[in-house]
């Protein structure tokens, strides 16, 4: 049998929900940060940040899924037009998603091209 310290009323779970979308929130703006820095210098991309960037990009639509999943108990709960925008928000950052694999792609564009250079410039060295 449950004791009334075992229950968790509508309030309480609304501040627990809202909290754990904040946790979200921060993991996609600290991706967007991390993304603007990255653009900077696509060039000098490293293999282990090639395949971070990657996991990134393969992590997102998780991401989404446990932002909509939350935000559909919070909408669920509360009638308050700020926790309507919050998804809009949300969904507004969401759009790094494409960023992100528009950044995976040039780090691969990039990484063929040096390939590429070598493998000329070794060419070239045997012709001599």
């Amino acid at each position: 049998m449950a004791d009334q310290h075992d229950t968790v009323d509508d309030g309480q779970l609304l501040k627990i929900l809202i909290k754990k979308r904040g946790s979200v929130k921060f993991r996609l703006t600290h991706l967007v940060k991390q993304l603007d820095a990255v653009e900077k210098d696509i060039s000098s991309i490293e293999e282990l940040q090639f395949v971070e960037w990657k996991q990134k990009a393969d992590r997102m639509p998780l991401l989404w899924d446990e932002f909509a999943g939350i935000q559909c108990q919070i909408e669920s709960l509360s009638d308050e037009p700020d926790q309507f925008q919050e998804r809009v928000d949300f969904e507004n950052k969401y759009e790094v998603f494409g960023q992100v694999e528009t950044v995976v792609e040039k780090i691969v564009r990039s990484r063929e091209h040096k390939k590429r250079q070598i493998l000329r410039f070794e060419s070239n060295q045997c012709q001599r």
